[in-house]
Order: structure tokens, then sequence, then C-alpha cells
């Protein structure tokens, strides 16, 4: 494949033309901050496929599209942004090969080029001239992005999605994305529901470890990530709220018989409360309480009912009651849900381009992970208009 353009003078011209746990075990992918493996791992394939798909030519041309679009600078500066330049141009030919081969022919679209142009200034600009090396984290993410972008029918949703996420990215910080990432999974994800609190901790230190210390401390950040144009930042849902809705089963504390209010008859007792599985002296209110109060027993006095409701409220933890059994089981864990909580992080709520965003970056951090391939899913079909 030949991805050169003829001029009207007939000169050559290069112009622009799962389930969680088994993710938690698979981790190992990490965050793809190290350089090294960064141009390691995506030489080996490019070397692998080459022979197949024309890589070659596919490279040199993105290399050149670069020099033609890309201002002269010093030495150190140049430098190191042709560096960024040549782990993008490679990054991207991986991309399109996982994809579809065919798809190199496509960066021949104007589109596309503009898109890549932009993607490529952006992640130069990152360069270091002492190391010769970029923000890796961002130019993956853009390669991605370009790459999907190369398959997408022109001026389609995902067309113009993609093509404004490859503008907003670099606008953001990493810990910026990493807070994108952070709201998708706690509020676009179902969770697993646990009986223990325990095991509740378990799961989101799994998940959720790897941004411990990692995401923004200022509420204004986020109000800075909402006018940037990755979503509104308004009135939201607390943590701890969202974590006791997730998990009501181990919210149920356990109580001794004795302690039900003599005002509560039989008949409402029953409905209330149950044993805890595996005892017969220690209770805890029924899954279904609500339904039990607001049932239409004969004789069910107001007081009666007022009474059975502060019962059973008395009797569900509360979000302080969670911080600190959390707490108890992982004070880093604590702390993390804590600062998402004092920061309003939940009060974000992504658009498209923020859900795209979280996408790529939960891609690379959890690839083939389930719960990413959902989400993933979901927007392909949204997009699909």
């Amino acid at each position: 494949m030949t991805l050169e353009q003829e001029s009207g003078d007939g000169s050559t011209n290069y112009q622009a033309a799962r389930d969680v746990n088994s993710v938690i075990a698979d981790q190992h992918a990490g965050d793809h901050a190290h350089q090294q493996q960064f141009r390691a791992a995506t030489q080996n394939f490019y070397e692998t496929h080459n022979h197949q798909i024309d890589g070659q030519d596919a490279r040199e041309y993105l290399l050149r599209l670069f020099h033609d679009n890309f201002p002269n600078l010093h030495a150190d500066a140049m430098a190191a942004a042709l560096a960024c330049a040549e782990d993008m141009a490679v990054e991207i030919v991986v991309e399109l090969v996982k994809l579809d081969p065919a798809l190199l022919s496509n960066l021949r679209k104007p589109r596309v080029q503009a898109a890549l142009v932009s993607a490529q200034r952006s992640y130069a600009e990152t360069g270091d001239p002492d190391t010769r090396t970029g923000d890796v984290n961002l130019g993956r993410v853009l390669a991605r992005l370009v790459s999907q972008l190369a398959a997408e029918k022109t001026g389609g949703l995902g067309d113009i999605v993609m093509r404004q996420a490859i503008e907003i990215a670099p606008k953001i910080t990493r810990r910026q994305l990493n807070a994108l990432s952070v709201v998708t999974l706690f509020v676009g994800i179902s969770w697993q529901s646990h009986e223990t609190i325990s095991l509740i901790a378990s799961d989101l230190v799994g998940i959720f470890s790897p941004y411990f210390g990692q995401i923004p401390t200022d509420f204004l950040e986020y109000s800075y990530m909402s006018a940037s144009g990755v979503g509104s930042y308004i009135f939201g849902p607390d943590v701890f709220d969202q974590v006791r809705e997730k998990n009501a089963n181990a919210m149920r504390k356990h109580f001794s018989l004795d302690i039900v209010p003599r005002e509560i008859p039989q008949e409402l007792r029953d409905s209330l409360i149950e044993h805890v599985p595996g005892t017969t002296e220690v209770w805890r209110v029924r899954e279904d309480v609500g339904k039990a109060l607001n049932s239409k027993l004969p004789g069910l006095t107001f007081k009666t009912r007022q009474t059975a409701a502060k019962f059973v409220q008395a009797h569900l933890m509360t979000s302080e009651e969670l911080h600190v059994a959390i707490a108890a089981e992982s004070a880093p864990l604590a702390e993390f849900l804590h600062q998402l909580d004092s920061t309003k992080a939940l009060w974000l709520t992504p658009n498209a381009i923020g859900f795209l965003l979280a996408k790529e970056e939960l891609s690379l951090r959890f690839p083939d992970a389930p719960f990413v391939t959902s989400l993933a899913d979901d927007l392909k079909q949204r997009f699909a208009t």
C-alpha cells in the first residue's frame, strides 16, 4: 500500500491529504507509564506485522505529515518532538492493524489527517528535551482515538465525538483523566453486591487502588473539567450513599430479638425482620423492608408505622458508619473515598466525550476486562447514528 499523493506538477506530495475479580488478577498491564515498555511493545508488534501490511509506508507517511505541519523548533526541542512523532506513528499503525489492516488506506482522508495532525502536535508538545519522551498515556489515548476515527463513517456521531475527544484530551491532566474513569466506574458499571463490609472493601481496593493518590484533590478541578467539555458538574450523589445503595444487604445491622419495640405487632414484625442466615439468635431487617412499612395491615396506626420506621432506620448502616467500617478494613480506601466525597467528584456527569476518554483510559489499564468491553459496546451502539 502506498500513501503518496501526486501534486499538480507531477511531483510526489506528502500533503495533509470481566468479572471484577479476574480483572484484579490481570491488572499487570498497569498504567503504561513507562516509555521503554511502550516503545518495545509497539515496535515488536510493528515488526511482526510489517511484512503483511506495508507498515513502513504508513509509518513514513505519518512522519512526513508531522514534518509538514509542525513548526520548526530549536534542535533539542525538535529532537524531542520528532521522537514523540515516531512513537505515535508506530502506535497508530499498531492500533489500525489490530482493528483492520485495510484501514491504513483511510489515513489519506482529510478528516483523519486533520485529527492526526492535531494528535501528533499535542503529543509532541509534551516531549522532554532531556529524555526525548512524552506523556505516554496521552500518546496512547490519542493514537487509539485516531485509529478508531479511521474506522468511523464521515459525519456520523462517532466521527464527531472522536474528533472532539482528540482536541479535548490534551486539555485535561492525567489526574483528571483518571477521575473520569473513576466516576464512570461508580455510575456506569453494575457492581456485584456483597453481604459483608470486608468483601465490599476487597472489591473496591481491587478496582480503585491504581487511582489512590492519583485523582484531583480540589473541587475546582472538576469544575474545570466541566468547562473543558467532558461533562457537566452539578448536584450529584454522595460517594458513600452510592456504595450503600449498591450493597444494600451489607448495610443491615445485626441485633437480638429483645430490642425490637413491643409496640410493633407480631404480624408487622414478621415482615420487617429475619434471621441472619446460619443463626437462630441473630436478626436483621429484611431486604424488602420498605414494602412492609408501606403495607396496609389492618389496625396498623400511624404511630406504630413511625415506631417501625425509626427502628428500621436505626438498624441500617449510615454513610458515616460505613466510612468507619471501611477504614477498619482499608485506611487507604477510606481516604480515597473521602477524597472523592470531599471534592464532590460524583457531581461530575460525563458526556459522550467524557465516557469515550474514560473508556480509552480504562481499556489501557484493564485490557479485555468485561466491564470495559461492555462500556465500549454501549458507546459503539450509541454512536452508530
